[in-house]
């Protein structure tokens, strides 16, 4: 196993790469659903 230098080795934990794909993920979704709430304050309850 190749020794890896400490500033990097945050990269190798699969942590990393569970929130990288639920920001990438979670990001376009949020975007996705801003035209859903645009007539929102407008409406009766």
């Amino acid at each position: 196993m190749t020794r890896v230098r400490w500033p990097r080795r945050w990269l190798l934990w699969p942590e990393w790469h569970v929130v990288l794909f639920t920001f990438l993920l979670n990001v376009p979704w949020e975007f996705l659903q801003v035209p859903l709430y645009l007539g929102m304050p407008s409406m009766p309850h």
